[in-house]
């Protein structure tokens, strides 16, 4: 991810992962204003689509440092934007960074988050030099904790009552993938 190079869009069976744009904002704060999805990422649901252009252009700040990438998720067929998956960190010095990813609630169940992370999670270790990805969900996000084991992530452990959400403390689960356990499913 050099300065001068253009943003890498990529591409699975259904899927093309594009540049997360301020042009994304309606579609995203559709996703993010949704109580069920903001609860299972734990944030409050977010109130007008100028909080979702703000965290989109904090998203490209990122991206312009070179600490951070934002991908919207489309499907291939017909271009429809159904969530988003990013390097919510990346630090180069140790070679390591963190993933943060999100689906419309009727694209659920069908394949396509697993889709988008082992292509980025390929991209990471293949692009960025990676040799450490990491990723934290609410303990209570069932869903989440399977995706992230289904992919070859390990779990570390369970930081017990370490955020404070909807006046309540809740328990979060710390995962890893090493560079020497990622099996490329693309690759024979």
């Amino acid at each position: 991810m050099s300065r001068s190079s253009p943003f890498p869009i990529l591409e699975t069976q259904r899927l093309i992962l594009r540049q997360l744009t301020v042009d994304d904002s309606e579609n995203w704060f559709k996703n993010l204003s949704d109580d069920e999805v903001a609860v299972l990422i734990g944030m409050e649901p977010l109130e007008n689509v100028e909080e979702s252009k703000s965290i989109i252009k904090s998203f490209s700040d990122r991206y312009e440092k070179r600490n951070g990438i934002a991908w919207a998720i489309v499907l291939k067929e017909d271009y429809t934007f159904i969530g988003t998956c990013s390097y919510e960190k990346i630090d180069k010095e140790n070679r390591s960074g963190e993933i943060g990813y999100d689906l419309l609630k009727e694209y659920w169940g069908r394949g396509f988050m697993t889709e988008a992370l082992r292509i980025i999670i390929e991209y990471g270790f293949e692009n960025l030099n990676l040799n450490r990805i990491e990723a934290h969900t609410a303990a209570i996000n069932m869903a989440s904790r399977d995706l992230l084991r289904r992919l070859g992530f390990s779990e570390e452990g369970i930081s017990r009552d370490s955020s404070f959400f909807r006046g309540e403390f809740r328990d979060d689960c710390y995962y890893s993938l090493l560079r020497r356990e990622w099996t490329n499913p693309n690759k024979i």
